[in-house]
């Protein structure tokens, strides 16, 4: 299953996707995701939510979780059971520790690939975000009028140090 969350980009299942857009094109994706969204769906933020509020009218299709520490977000992850996660970007949430991005990677491509699909939004890309890349399935940049710029992700292979096995 796949659905469309801006022209030409779309969303699928079992996927963790990271998708920078203005402020506007991401309210405008996100309500266009949740209007058409059929499963559980759990919205996730950080300290300052800034898309969470244009998304009220569509409040019934989601409920929310939000998270003041990286550790917070594990244990949401952790928790989670829905077909849907949307995790609005709050790079303030890495600030201490700047291992952290690697690990909520991780995270979310297991949650991915277990569990459900995994949209990350952000405004603007930034250092954390970088350090979250490797683990997404893909990252789409969208710049509104201008079009956007799909950057596929390579899937990490095995950390393999000898060569048995490849012949």
């Amino acid at each position: 299953m796949s659905v469309s969350i801006a022209p030409n980009i779309t969303l699928s299942y079992g996927t963790f996707s990271i998708f920078i857009a203005p402020q506007e094109d991401l309210q405008r994706a996100l309500s266009n995701l949740l209007s058409r969204q059929r499963g559980e769906t759990l919205y996730l933020c950080g300290n300052y939510p800034s898309l969470l509020f244009h998304l009220k009218k569509y409040a019934s299709f989601f409920e929310v979780r939000r998270a003041l520490t990286t550790y917070q977000v594990l244990t949401i992850l952790d928790e989670a059971h829905h077909s849907l996660l949307l995790f609005e970007h709050d790079p303030t949430l890495y600030d201490d520790i700047t291992d952290l991005p690697e690990t909520i990677g991780q995270k979310c491509q297991e949650y991915a690939t277990t569990t459900g699909t995994i949209l990350l939004v952000a405004s603007k890309p930034d250092r954390s975000l970088n350090l979250l890349e490797p683990f997404a399935h893909r990252m789409v940049f969208f710049q509104g009028e201008h079009g956007s710029r799909i950057v596929p992700v390579k899937k990490r292979t095995t950390k393999q140090k000898t060569l048995e096995g490849l012949w």
